[in-house]
């Protein structure tokens, strides 16, 4: 079940090769980029596809920042940082059925992802909002 949607991937890594064979027309394998390019593409891309498992994953507060809603796989980081339905989408399983059916349901509901909301959301993961809240428990531990 292929949507036939563009689809832009950026980085590179040991599957490169076997990706490039297997990628049908609308796809695009960019390789590695710089930190501004990738702003760019964040900046102008409709969302951001996160496919991985990672224990925080900085990607998609990156494009949350950058205005992009994120559909993401519903495990790991992704799940403290997007809020489903309101920064972006999570999808179930890393099958390509399940990335179809969170793909369909974004677009169903782009009107409902607003930059200054995705931006807000990436502001809570600052460096300046971490040291203020590790301090403050810091000092609530110091106290007790």
């Amino acid at each position: 079940m292929r949507l036939g949607r563009r689809l832009k991937v950026i980085g590179d890594g040991p599957q490169m090769g076997r990706l490039r064979r297997m990628a049908d027309t609308n796809v695009k394998l960019l390789g590695r980029r710089s930190d501004e390019e990738i702003r760019v593409h964040l900046a102008r891309c409709r969302a951001l596809l996160f496919c991985a498992e990672e224990d925080f994953g900085i990607v998609p507060v990156e494009a949350m920042a950058a205005g992009c809603p994120v559909i993401a796989f519903g495990r790991g980081g992704a799940t403290e940082t997007v809020v489903d339905a309101q920064t972006g989408l999570f999808f179930e399983a890393q099958t390509p059925e399940s990335i179809v059916r969170a793909i369909q349901r974004f677009e169903t509901m782009t009107d409902a992802f607003h930059p200054a909301s995705l931006y807000a959301r990436a502001t809570e993961f600052s460096g300046d909002v971490f040291a203020s809240r590790i301090s403050a428990w810091i000092e609530a531990c110091m106290r007790a």
